[in-house]
């Protein structure tokens, strides 16, 4: 348990020091992997979104609704203003208590 929570505080440090440039650069880099998914109009759930890249490539491709959580509170932090402006909803919750019912989203990534 103190080795999750040391790497927590590590991610959590990161994203206190990244930027929404920085993410911008990553989400680039990972448009190809979503590419070939149909998101049109679609909701979308990120699990472990971090500071947000794969939420910003997605809504790229056209994603409708974005929904991301993490538990780094500087990440989900930082992934909120990279996505200012998209329909995005942002937490912070651990992945095995998901705040969401069930069958609500149309992909889920992690």
């Amino acid at each position: 348990m103190a080795k999750k929570v040391d790497e927590l505080r590590d991610v959590d440090g990161k994203a206190a020091r990244a930027s929404p440039e920085d993410v911008g650069a990553r989400a680039s880099g990972r448009l190809g992997f979503f590419r070939g998914l149909d998101l049109a109009g679609k909701r979308v759930l990120d699990v472990g979104c971090g500071q947000g890249p794969d939420l910003l490539a997605m809504s790229k491709l056209g994603a409708g609704e974005l929904f991301g959580l993490d538990m780094a509170p500087n990440a989900v932090e930082l992934a909120g203003r990279v996505l200012e402006g998209k329909n995005a909803c942002l937490v912070v919750a651990d992945a095995l208590a998901l705040p969401f019912r069930s069958g609500y989203f149309d992909v889920v990534s992690g």
